[in-house]
């Protein structure tokens, strides 16, 4: 596990110029998909610099995901995969952007229980304090790629069924609309930039060097009642974002 203070050595190594002629080569199309790079004695004597320093080089381009290891065959440029369009402001549910763009969507429930109080939770969903406020936290898998983390906050009160039900639910947006309520909005939504936690890591299956993407929203009815306050983060390396006018 990388420690705070060597996340940060290594983040100050990024500054070193070996790494942007390396990631420059890349983006100019030098090497495939697939290629193999070449090995550190080859570019220390190339470009006059110790070894030490292209392996750095190299073992960030490693942890950001750009390139992998063979033991005993060196390191080769990843393949790219294919990445789902994200409309920022859009009302429509992940789930139904993903069949949209005919995408092999996966969707675990890792958590589906009530929450302690929490001051921010409670009054974001103008929720009183001895009310019942559930959490539930999907885990969405695309092309078998875990891509995304959606935790959504919600009053029982809303939807009395979420307590027998919770477990099953794989979209949010589907339960509500099967709950009665058929329109639904996107609120004020904040985006932000973050690095994955330990436990979010090992969920999406990334290193501690690729950003995270998340979003805070409300999600309202008709008649403008808060039904659900959402926080999702996005693999950053995963999606095309879109904004729409």
């Amino acid at each position: 596990m990388m420690t705070f203070s060597s996340f940060f050595i290594r983040i100050n190594s990024m500054k070193d110029p070996i790494l942007d002629v390396i990631v420059s080569d890349i983006i100019q199309g030098l090497y495939k998909p697939g290629d193999k790079l070449p090995s550190e004695n080859f570019l220390a004597e190339k470009y006059s610099t110790p070894r030490i320093k292209i392996r750095k080089a190299y073992e960030i381009l490693e942890d950001m995901g750009y390139i992998y290891s063979r033991q005993g065959k060196g390191r080769f440029l990843r393949p790219k995969h294919s990445k789902m369009e994200l409309v920022i402001n859009g009302n429509e549910s992940f789930t139904q952007k993903a069949r949209t763009q005919g995408l092999d969507l996966k969707t675990i429930n890792i958590i589906s229980q009530k929450i302690e109080y929490n001051n921010k939770i409670f009054k974001v969903l103008n929720a009183e304090k001895n009310e019942d406020v559930y959490h539930i936290k999907l885990l969405r898998i695309i092309n078998k790629n875990p891509v995304a983390i959606h935790s959504s906050f919600i009053k029982g009160r809303l939807v009395p069924e979420i307590g027998v039900v919770k477990e099953k639910i794989l979209s949010m947006y589907d339960f509500l609309k099967k709950s009665g309520f058929s329109k639904l909005e996107s609120e004020k939504t904040i985006m932000s930039v973050t690095l994955p936690t330990l436990h979010e890591q090992e969920l999406l299956c990334c290193s501690p060097l690729v950003p995270l993407i998340l979003f805070e929203s409300k999600t309202i009815d008709g008649q403008k009642q808060i039904l659900l306050y959402s926080k999702i983060l996005y693999r950053s390396d995963s999606f095309q974002y879109v904004i729409n006018h």
